[in-house]
C-alpha cells in the first residue's frame, strides 16, 4: 500500500533525497499543528468505536441466530466470550475487521503474507467447529443418582401377620434404561401369598421391566406373612439391574427394607419350683394360650424343653414326640393347653447350686413344613438345687456313666446309697429298673440268669410293643443294714444281669437296640418319707460280633510243620461294615498262598512283617458266618518259640448304632 502524499509548491527533482525528507517533514508539521492532530486523533478514535460497535452487532445478530438451536443462556454466554476475543485477535489498528475476501499483495515476501493469512482462516474454522461441535452441542448424559428404588411396609409385625410392601422405581433422567429387571431377596420365613404385577417365574421374585423411558416410574405391591422368632429382625433386599442406552455395560440399584418381629400370637407360661433338693422329684407346670388381641386357632405347635445335664424327665401327662423325647406337640390350639412335667435334679459335687431350664412353644408353617420352626415364644426358669441328705451312686460295668455291651455279655452293676446328713435315714427301700428292647413281649435282658446275693424282689411289666420294664426291689427284709443308716455311712449293693444271646433269642426280632437302668430311693427322714432318684445309665446294645480261632495243625510234612488256621466270623444281630482282621506271625515261617481260601472281601500277606490281613466292606445280617482258611508253616522249630502268631484285632463298625467294635481273638500257641 502507498504512502500518502502530501501537494506541495517546491520542486524537488534539484535537491539531494535527505533534502527532500527533511522538507517534506518541515512542511507537515507547517500544514498540521498541534491542535490538528488532536483533532484527527479523536476522529480515528470514533471511527473505531463506531467499528467495534457494529462487529459487536453483528455478533449478537450471529447469538441470536444460535438461540434458534436452543443453546442454553450458559452455552450462549460462553459463545459471546470466545466472539469477543476473536474480535480482539483480528480487528484492525482502528477498531474495523479485515477485508478477508480480497487481498493486496505487496512485491516483496507475498508468498509469506498468503500463507499466513490461509492459515489463520484454517485456524479460525476449526476454532469455530471445535465451538460448535463441542462446547454448544447438546448431548444427554447418565448418572446412577437418577435412577430411584424404594421400598416401604410395615416395621414391626406379629408372628404370621400379613404383610403388604410397595416397590417403587423411577428412572428420574432422559436417558431410558434398557433390560431393567427387579429381584427380590425375601426374609427367612417369609410367605408369599400374591404381587401385582404378577412376578415373572415361580419363585415369586423376579420382575421384567423391559425398557424404562426417561422420567418413567412404577411401583409392584407385595403381599405376604412373615413367621419368624419372635425379637428377630428381618430384611427385604430389592436389585434394580439395568443397561443405560448409552453403555454398554449394566448396572445395579439396590434398596433394603427392615422388620422385626415384635408381637406373638402364642403366650407361653411356666410355673416351677423356687428350690427342689437333688434326686427328688419337681413338677413343672407349661400352659400356651392365644394373645388376647388373636383369633384362633393355630395349628402345627410344640412344647420343648431344652437339654440340661442336670435334670432328668421322669414322666409327663402329655405324650412326647417319638423322635425327642423333650418336645410334646400341640396340633391345635384353640385357647390355652396346659401339661406337667415330672423330673429330678442330679446332685453336684460343689453343693447347692441354681440350674436353668429353657421352655419354648415353637411352630411351622404349615405352606412349608420342611423350614425349621421358629419361636413363638420362650421362658427360663431358675431352680436352687440343695444337696440332699441321701446321695447315691451306680456303676456300671466299672463305669458311672453310659455303657455299651454285645448280646450275650454280662452286667455287673454296683449301687451305693450314703446318708450325707447329720441324722439317720430310716426304711430306706431301694430299686433298680431297666427299660429295655423287648420283642415278643419278652426283654432282651436274660432275667433268669440274674445273679443277685441280696435276693431283691423282680417285677415286670410290658410298656409299649418294643420296651418292656423289670425292676428289683430292696428293703430291710433283703438287706438288714437299709434299716437305719447312720450318718457318714453307706451300704453298697452288687449284683449281675447278662443280656441275651443269640442262643438264647432270635436277635433280628428285636427293633430297638438302647435302654436304661435307673435307680430310685425312698426313705424316711424325722417321720417324713422323701424319694430321690439317680440319673438314668444309657445302655446300648450293639452287635453280637463275634471271632474265633481254630487251628487244625501241628500236621508234619517232611521237615516243616503246618498249620492250617480258620478265622471265623459271626453275626445276627446288626449289620457291618469296614472289617478288618489282622494278626502278626513269628519264627521261620512259610506261607502257602495255594492254600489260601477267602469267603468275602480280600486277604493278603506281608513276608516282610509277616502280617495277614483280612479286609471285608460289608456283612449283612443275612450272612451271619465267615470263614478264612490258610495254611502256615513252620519250617524249623525253635525250642524257645512258644506262640506261632499274635492274638488276632479285629475291628468293625456296627451300622444301627455307629459304634466301632473292637475284639481280640485267641494266639496260636505251640
Amino acid at each position: 500500500m502507498a504512502n500518502p502524499s502530501f501537494s506541495s509548491n517546491h520542486s524537488s527533482s534539484d535537491a539531494p533525497a535527505n533534502a527532500s525528507l527533511a522538507e517534506d517533514h518541515d512542511f507537515v508539521e507547517k500544514e498540521i499543528g498541534p491542535s490538528e492532530l488532536d483533532e484527527k486523533k479523536s476522529r480515528e478514535k470514533a471511527v473505531r468505536k463506531e467499528t467495534k460497535k457494529k462487529n459487536h452487532t453483528q455478533l449478537r445478530a450471529k447469538q441470536k441466530n444460535a438461540s434458534d438451536y436452543n443453546f442454553s443462556k450458559k452455552d450462549a454466554k460462553k459463545m459471546e466470550t470466545i466472539g469477543k476475543q476473536l474480535v480482539e485477535i483480528y480487528e484492525n489498528g482502528d477498531g474495523s475487521m479485515p477485508d478477508m475476501s480480497a487481498f493486496s499483495q505487496r512485491k516483496r515476501n507475498g508468498l509469506f503474507r498468503v500463507s499466513l493469512t490461509f492459515l489463520s482462516v484454517v485456524a479460525l474454522l476449526c476454532v469455530v467447529a471445535w465451538v460448535g461441535f463441542f462446547v454448544f452441542q447438546p448431548r444427554a448424559s447418565f448418572s446412577q443418582e437418577d435412577v430411584v428404588l424404594s421400598i416401604s411396609g410395615e416395621e414391626t409385625l406379629m408372628i404370621g401377620e400379613r404383610a403388604q410392601y410397595r416397590i417403587r422405581y423411577r428412572n428420574n433422567q432422559s436417558v431410558s434404561l434398557e433390560k431393567a429387571e427387579l429381584e427380590i431377596r425375601y426374609p427367612a420365613g417369609f410367605v408369599f401369598e400374591e404381587a401385582n404385577p404378577a412376578p415373572a417365574d415361580d419363585m415369586h421374585d423376579r420382575w421384567d421391566l423391559g425398557e424404562l423411558a426417561g422420567n418413567e416410574s412404577g411401583y409392584i405391591d407385595i403381599v405376604g406373612r412373615l413367621y419368624a422368632d419372635v425379637e428377630t429382625e428381618q430384611s427385604f433386599r430389592i436389585f434394580l439391574n439395568y443397561t443405560p442406552s448409552n453403555f454398554s455395560s449394566s448396572f445395579q440399584k439396590v434398596a433394603t427394607v427392615n422388620m422385626t418381629v415384635t408381637e406373638t400370637p402364642v403366650i407361653l407360661l411356666v410355673d416351677a419350683p423356687k428350690e427342689i433338693l437333688s434326686g427328688v422329684d419337681a413338677s413343672f407346670s407349661a400352659s400356651v394360650r392365644l394373645a388376647d388381641a388373636y383369633e384362633g386357632p393355630i395349628t402345627n405347635l410344640a412344647i420343648v424343653l431344652e437339654p440340661n445335664p442336670r435334670f432328668t424327665k421322669k414322666e409327663t401327662s402329655e405324650p412326647s414326640d417319638p423322635f425327642d423325647d423333650l418336645r410334646w406337640p400341640v396340633s391345635v390350639l384353640e385357647k390355652e393347653k396346659t401339661m406337667t412335667i415330672k423330673g429330678f435334679f442330679a446332685p453336684d459335687a460343689s453343693g447347692p447350686s441354681d440350674v436353668p431350664l429353657t421352655f419354648k412353644v415353637i411352630g411351622w408353617n404349615s405352606a412349608l413344613p420342611s423350614l425349621d420352626p421358629f419361636v413363638f415364644d420362650e421362658e427360663t426358669v431358675t431352680v436352687h438345687v440343695a444337696q440332699a441328705d441321701l446321695s447315691g451312686t451306680m456303676v456300671v460295668n466299672g463305669t458311672a456313666g453310659d455303657v455299651t455291651v454285645q448280646p450275650g455279655e454280662k452286667m455287673h452293676i454296683t449301687l451305693v446309697v450314703k446318708n450325707n446328713g447329720q441324722e439317720p435315714v430310716e426304711h430306706i427301700r431301694v430299686r433298680a429298673v431297666f427299660d429295655m428292647p423287648s420283642a415278643d413281649n419278652k426283654s432282651i435282658l436274660h432275667w433268669a440268669l440274674l445273679d443277685d446275693p441280696q435276693d431283691g424282689i423282680i417285677e415286670g411289666e410290658q410298656r409299649s410293643p418294643t420296651e418292656r420294664r423289670g425292676s428289683i426291689l430292696w428293703g430291710e427284709a433283703e438287706i438288714g443294714a437299709l434299716t437305719a443308716l447312720p450318718p457318714g455311712s453307706e451300704v453298697s449293693i452288687d449284683f449281675s444281669l447278662p443280656v441275651k444271646s443269640a442262643d438264647d433269642a432270635d436277635l433280628a426280632q428285636f427293633l430297638t437296640h438302647e435302654g436304661t437302668v435307673s435307680i430310685d430311693v425312698q426313705y424316711d427322714m424325722n417321720k417324713t418319707k422323701q424319694l430321690f432318684s439317680l440319673a438314668p445309665v444309657q445302655i446300648t446294645i450293639q452287635s453280637d460280633l463275634a471271632l474265633r480261632v481254630e487251628d487244625s495243625g501241628p500236621v508234619a510234612k517232611g521237615t516243616s510243620e503246618r498249620h492250617p488256621v480258620r478265622w471265623i466270623l459271626t453275626n445276627t444281630f446288626h449289620p457291618l461294615e469296614n472289617i478288618q482282621l489282622s494278626a502278626e506271625w513269628y519264627g521261620d515261617l512259610a506261607w502257602d498262598e495255594s492254600a489260601l481260601s477267602t469267603p468275602a472281601g480280600n486277604a493278603s500277606f506281608d513276608p516282610s512283617t509277616k502280617t495277614l490281613t483280612w479286609n471285608i466292606e460289608q456283612m449283612p445280617t443275612s450272612v451271619d458266618v465267615l470263614a478264612l482258611e490258610f495254611v502256615v508253616a513252620l519250617q524249623t522249630k525253635n525250642p524257645t518259640q512258644t506262640k506261632l502268631s499274635s492274638p488276632v484285632k479285629l475291628r468293625a463298625k456296627d451300622t444301627v448304632t455307629g459304634s466301632e467294635i473292637f475284639l481280640l481273638g485267641d494266639e496260636i500257641a505251640l
